[in-house]
């Protein structure tokens, strides 16, 4: 799974990505923005967007998936999760991908003690890309049948497609601070020529 055309051989830089710290899932689709631009794209990127998910992911990042891989799970999420927020069924295929992703990497977790203290490991029979790749669609699995407690949700913003996964009804934006604040800006500028 390593050559010269995979993002994974290539050093981790530094990047920031527009929204961190959703599910894994969410995550790994909304490093696609609007205009079709692939953020992840970039050898660097690549490396540096699994290098910043590493402790949430719990899987050995040793090794990553194909870029190929990402995208073709990025593009079923994506369906999934769009479909969620949209009130729409998602593609047969889109769940099939998600559905072949999980169950690609059974795993167990496993506790190693090393001089810091304790350690949780997944080990299973499966790589660890597949392993990465495996988690990032038992995310997407749990986001979507969670009963109660999260709405996903894409941003309110009308040039943002970011989703994110609201703990209240009130949230409304991906970041309070960037497109949260661009809207009101926005609106204190309109009711200004307004003359209000």
């Amino acid at each position: 799974m390593t050559d010269k055309g995979n993002p994974a051989t290539v050093a981790a830089a530094p990047a920031r990505f527009a929204l961190l710290g959703e599910p894994v899932a969410i995550d790994l689709v909304n490093t696609v923005v609007k205009g079709g631009r692939d953020l992840i794209a970039a050898p660097g990127r690549f490396a540096s967007f699994f290098a910043q998910e590493a402790e949430r992911l719990d899987v050995d990042l040793a090794a990553l998936p194909s870029l190929d891989d990402v995208r073709r799970l990025r593009a079923a999420l994506d369906d999934l999760l769009r479909a969620v927020v949209d009130g729409r069924t998602p593609s047969p295929e889109a769940v099939a991908v998600v559905n072949g992703y999980a169950a690609a990497a059974p795993s167990a977790p496993q506790l190693t003690w090393s001089g810091d203290g304790p350690v949780r490991t997944a080990t299973g029979p499966a790589t660890a890309p597949i392993r990465t790749l495996a988690a990032f669609a038992r995310s997407a699995i749990d986001l979507v049948t969670r009963p109660e407690g999260v709405r996903l949700r894409r941003c309110a913003a009308e040039d943002c497609m970011l989703l994110f996964a609201a703990a209240t009804s009130r949230r409304q934006w991906c970041s309070t601070s960037t497109c949260g604040n661009r809207v009101r800006v926005a609106r204190h500028a309109q009711r200004h020529r307004d003359g209000r």
